[in-house]
């Protein structure tokens, strides 16, 4: 039988990594699952109480005796969130993640080259839409050429996030064909860019900005309303 939360003895992970935001957030990420937690400063403490020699309840008793202590129910969902991420697990083993690890691609792309590459799309895409004369509702059959296009270049923006962040030292996680979106097109989880710094999050965030921009751009040199259009369409999809 499942020992109730209260008389489990959890222990803390060792996959761990910190980050202190600007705004004195400890963020921790859960290296082997890809999780992600925001900390204060005592929610941190609260977390290290648990070395798998303590029952819940016992840790609570501690926390309860402390000064300026949380609430109970903030300890029970400060607790429950941790083990549903995998940083806090029971036993000496921690469970097998059913999550793919993170990886870092071959494909990389430099900061200079991510950003160069990021403004050549911008404004080459900003210019076309300035100056394009391309109508903007195409053909009953050029709907599916746009459809199409969309779905390719919102695949290129993940494609371009995933190559920023394994080339400036971050992992890509959960990549996949989503169907949310009614359109299938390849996406990649970039939340890794957080850990990273604002650098590695501006770079990447440039990437997803930048990609309407090419479709637009590819559209007005195609002269292809469908592809054109594709650009306006993912501009709102990733708004």
């Amino acid at each position: 039988m499942t020992p109730s939360l209260n008389d489990q003895k959890l222990r803390l992970t060792r996959w761990l990594e910190r980050k202190d935001l600007p705004d004195g957030t400890r963020l921790l990420k859960q290296t082997n699952r890809g999780e992600y937690l925001a900390l204060n400063g005592q929610q941190e403490g609260i977390l290290a109480e648990f070395d798998g020699q303590q029952t819940v309840q016992e840790v609570l008793q501690g926390v309860l005796h402390a000064e300026g202590h949380p609430k109970i129910r903030a300890f029970y969902d400060l607790v429950l969130t941790a083990q549903a991420k995998g940083f806090l697990h029971e036993g000496d083993t921690e469970p097998h993640s059913t999550d793919e690890k993170g990886r870092r691609w071959n494909v990389r792309c430099t900061p200079t080259g991510a950003f160069a590459l990021a403004l050549c799309l911008i404004f080459g895409g900003a210019a076309a839409v300035t100056v394009s004369e391309v109508p903007l509702i195409p053909s009953a059959p050029g709907w599916f050429l746009t459809l199409l296009s969309v779905s390719l270049g919102l695949s290129l923006a993940n494609v371009l996030a995933g190559a920023v962040l394994s080339g400036l030292g971050r992992e890509v996680y959960r990549p996949e064909v989503r169907l949310d979106l009614v359109l299938p097109f390849f996406s990649v989880d970039t939340r890794d860019a957080i850990m990273g710094g604002r650098r590695v999050e501006a770079l990447t965030a440039l990437q997803m900005l930048a990609s309407p921009f090419g479709i637009a751009l590819i559209g007005w040199v195609m002269d292809s309303t469908p592809v054109f259009l594709a650009g306006w369409v993912m501009a709102l999809l990733l708004a």
